[in-house]
């Protein structure tokens, strides 16, 4: 992570109501870190950039927020490698995908209950919060409060909560379990969510 300049709370998925943008700015708001900003970055789904930017300069925290549009892998990787903080406050993911990324990358998480991640807090690699600006604001509000070392520290355990998770051999494995119970030589792993007959 650059150790000069302001320190980087990324928000990395499409622009749309649903993921907690306009939550992000309220909380944002009311908080007004120093020494931080917000790197949105994602593409514009019918408009709604342009209703977060008003937000944002209603707020009088438009020049926390730096929209980049989409990132390709590349400049996405790179967006994360130098993000301090990773910022989802969705209302609800199947997944979750660029979460993640981020806990891939190192990079300590919030995101709400709306994200199947209860790993998050459990693992002590982020915040896994109720929706909404106020607890969001909390949630922040610890996490720019924390040293850098800790913040790394986070990010180290969402590593390897990652890679234990969906590495390979994690992959592999569960693929195992999953071929085994659907042979009926094994139990329904905990993975699977609903099994219909």
């Amino acid at each position: 992570r650059p150790a000069e300049g302001p320190r980087t709370a990324l928000f990395l998925g499409r622009l749309v109501p649903n993921k907690g943008l306009a939550d992000l700015v309220e909380a944002w708001a009311a908080l007004r870190p120093r020494g931080w900003r917000v790197r949105v970055a994602g593409p514009d789904d019918a408009g709604h950039m342009v209703e977060i930017r008003a937000q944002a300069a209603r707020s009088g925290v438009e020049r926390d927020f730096e929209f980049t549009g989409t990132l390709e892998e590349d400049a996405k990787w790179r967006a994360l490698e130098e993000a301090d903080l990773f910022v989802l406050p969705t209302r609800g993911e199947n997944f979750g995908m660029s979460i993640a990324e981020a806990l891939a990358a190192g990079v300590p998480v919030i995101t709400t209950r709306g994200a199947p991640w209860p790993g998050i807090a459990e693992r002590r690699c982020g915040w896994w919060i109720d929706h909404g600006p106020g607890p969001l604001e909390v949630a922040l509000r610890e996490a720019v409060g924390l040293t850098a070392v800790e913040r790394a520290e986070m990010g180290r355990r969402g590593r390897t909560l990652a890679q234990e998770q969906f590495g390979w051999s994690a992959v592999a494995e569960n693929l195992v379990r999953l071929y085994a119970w659907a042979a009926g030589r094994g139990v329904l792993p905990e993975f699977v969510r609903e099994a219909k007959p």
